[in-house]
């Protein structure tokens, strides 16, 4: 169910939402807080894996398996990973920068390149552009 209710997490959300999510749940002291509620109305979601299931919301037994389910999946961080096809789709809008330029402000691009170039280390890499990281 976790799994389920991650994917559809991840189906509403673009690469730079589900990255926010995850490095604000990262920093978020309030564990009880999960941060998808920035971008939509996460228990929705969560109600259509319920239902998927055939178990009632109302339910009081299944109160805590709501909250398992949705623990379970913060804490894998919604099973997210960025394919090589979505981080070069994010990267593109950076094409003329250099990395040493951008890396700093956008959390999304740094993730991209680890996905793109996996020993990815920032002062090795900083001077190229991000058009020269795409080839």
């Amino acid at each position: 169910m976790a799994q389920s209710f991650s994917k559809k997490l991840i189906d509403c959300h673009t690469p730079e939402q589900m990255i926010d999510i995850i490095i604000c749940n990262r920093q978020e002291k309030n564990t009880g807080v999960c941060h998808s509620h920035d971008y939509c109305d996460a228990n929705m979601l969560m109600l259509e894996v319920f239902e998927e299931n055939n178990l009632n919301v109302e339910d009081e037994a299944n109160h805590q398996l709501w909250n398992d389910v949705w623990d379970l999946a913060k804490q894998n961080e919604f099973f997210y990973k960025m394919s090589q096809e979505k981080a070069k789709e994010y990267l593109s809008q950076f094409k003329t920068s250099k990395v040493a330029d951008v890396y700093d402000d956008y959390p999304t691009l740094r993730e991209a390149l680890a996905v793109l170039i996996p020993d990815f280390e920032y002062p090795d890499h900083s001077y190229k552009t991000i058009a020269q990281i795409l080839k």
